[in-house]
């Protein structure tokens, strides 16, 4: 382990600067599931979750045709805006150890590949236009952070194939065009060094990933309980119709197994 290596996880094992963790990638590719487990298996941690959820704004932008705004009725600098101030609000909202998903790289290369759809900008244009808008904007609490990248493929073309394929439903070409966009500029901030870690996953199953997860975490000093290797003894399968309560007799099973 390099000595700054070292030295961080001494300081985050001894406490003494709060410490985000995001999970960031392309869409569809389990962040949000991935960060649920997580916070069962780090009592401490704070699921801050997107950052939606933080600024009362997002409610009004969902009220209405939420892709127009995101592609076409916000100008570049109202998008940044409102993303990263709301990033600022999460953070000053979190917890000491906090599970974010989509950090603030991630937060950046949205609104790049945002741009890159509205403006008609390059990848690289589009990101240096994001930075100099966010330069002038207030920034948030500093923390240590670890933003983790999760992707199926080095290969931007198939990473944003992959993402679309996994849609539930149809998409128009704006957004196929973004997502293709999002897995360029993804690319591009690993050659930066945007994010502490690169997990590949490919198709690789849920628990593992889960499971992988948790063992880099630890390694870099944050106390997380490792996925256990016991086989499945048992598997309940909940059937009926929507809203019957096949979710919450789930959780309370669940529960009562982990007594």
């Amino acid at each position: 382990m390099a000595a700054t290596e070292a030295l961080w996880v001494r300081v985050v094992k001894q406490g003494q600067e709060p410490v985000s963790v995001s999970l960031n990638g392309v869409d569809n590719i389990g962040k949000s599931t991935q960060l649920a487990w997580l916070s069962r298996a780090m009592p401490d941690a704070h699921l801050a979750g997107s950052v939606d959820g933080w600024d009362s704004r997002w409610r009004d932008v969902a009220a209405g045709d939420f892709a127009h705004w995101w592609f076409a009725g916000s100008t570049t600098a109202e998008h940044i805006e409102l993303m990263l101030r709301s990033h600022a609000a999460r953070r000053a909202g979190s917890r000491e150890l906090a599970l974010e998903d989509r950090g603030l790289p991630m937060l950046l290369a949205t609104c790049a590949a945002t741009a890159v759809v509205k403006d008609g900008l390059s990848p690289v244009e589009a990101l240096r236009l994001v930075d100099r808008i966010a330069a002038d904007l207030p920034a948030a609490r500093s923390r240590h952070e670890v933003h983790i990248l999760l992707r199926r493929s080095g290969d931007p073309q198939r990473e944003a194939r992959e993402a679309l394929r996994r849609e539930r439903n149809a998409v128009g070409e704006r957004y196929r065009r973004y997502q293709h966009v999002l897995a360029e500029i993804l690319a591009l901030q690993v050659s930066r060094n945007s994010y502490r870690l690169v997990v590949d996953v490919d198709r690789e199953p849920i628990l593992e990933v889960q499971r992988r997860l948790r063992a880099h975490l630890a390694d870099f000093g944050i106390v997380v309980s490792p996925l256990p290797d016991d086989q499945v003894d048992a598997l309940w399968v909940l059937a009926g119709m929507s809203e019957s309560g096949k979710s919450t007799v789930g959780e309370l099973l669940r529960d009562e197994q982990d007594r």
